[in-house]
C-alpha cells in the first residue's frame, strides 16, 4: 500500500525536509574544555543551519546533557580534566541502544597514530586533528548528520513495515477464522439436512 506524506509518521531526528532537508532540527553536542574551540564550534553550526546546539566546557556535564538533548551528532575533545574523551564516548556507548546510530566526531590537537586509533576503536565514527581546518568540519558534520537521518529514516520505515505486517497477519487471521465459522455453518446444514 502506497503512503503520502502526510501518511507517513513524524520521524525524531529527521529533518523537516527529509533526508536532503535542511539541517535546522539536528542536535549536537559539543564537548570540548577550551571555550574558544567550543565558540568555534557553535558558530560554524549556525552557519550550517544546526539551530540546536549545546557546547560545553566541563566534561563531567555531558552525560546529563546528552540525556536532556538526545543529540544526533556529539563533537568530542580526547584529553580533557576530570572525565577524559575515551571515558566519555564509553559512557555515551552505554546510553546509546544498541540499534541507534548517534555519530560521535573526535576533534583533538593529539595527532598520534594511537590516538586515532584509541578513539576510532573505542566508538567514535568520525577523527580530526586541531587545528582543524573550517572547511572540512563542516563538511564531515554534514555528512554524518545525513548518515544520522537516512539511519533514523530506515528505522521508521522498518517500524512502518512491521506495522503493517502486523495488520496483515491480524486481518489473516480474522479471515481464517471468517472461513471456519462458514464452514461449520455448512456443514451443520448438510448435516441436520434442512437444505
Amino acid at each position: 500500500m502506497e503512503r503520502g506524506p502526510a501518511d507517513q509518521p513524524e520521524v525524531k531526528g529527521l529533518p523537516s525536509g527529509g533526508v536532503d532537508g535542511g539541517l535546522g532540527s539536528a542536535g549536537v553536542l559539543i564537548v570540548d574544555d577550551q571555550p574558544a574551540n567550543v565558540a568555534l564550534l557553535e558558530r560554524l553550526l549556525r552557519r550550517m543551519g544546526v539551530d540546536r546546539t549545546i557546547g560545553i566546557t566541563d566534561p563531567r556535564q555531558a552525560l546529563e546533557h546528552y540525556r536532556a538533548m538526545d543529540p544526533d551528532l556529539v563533537l568530542l575533545d580526547l584529553h580533557m580534566p576530570h572525565i577524559g574523551g575515551l571515558d566519555l564516548m564509553e559512557a555515551l556507548q552505554r546510553e546509546i541502544p544498541s540499534d541507534f546510530f548517534v555519530p560521535i566526531l573526535v576533534l583533538t590537537a593529539d595527532a598520534t597514530d594511537t590516538a586515532k586509533q584509541d578513539a576510532l576503536g573505542a566508538g567514535a565514527t568520525d577523527f580530526l586533528t586541531k587545528p582543524f581546518d573550517q572547511t572540512e568540519v563542516v563538511l564531515r558534520v554534514r555528512n554524518l548528520l545525513r548518515t544520522r537521518f537516512l539511519h533514523v529514516a530506515l528505522q521508521s520505515r522498518n517500524a512502518n513495515l512491521q506495522l503493517e505486517l502486523q495488520r496483515r497477519k491480524e486481518f489473516e487471521v480474522r479471515l481464517a477464522e471468517e472461513r471456519a465459522k462458514r464452514l461449520r455453518r455448512v456443514q451443520d446444514v448438510l448435516e441436520s439436512g434442512s437444505f
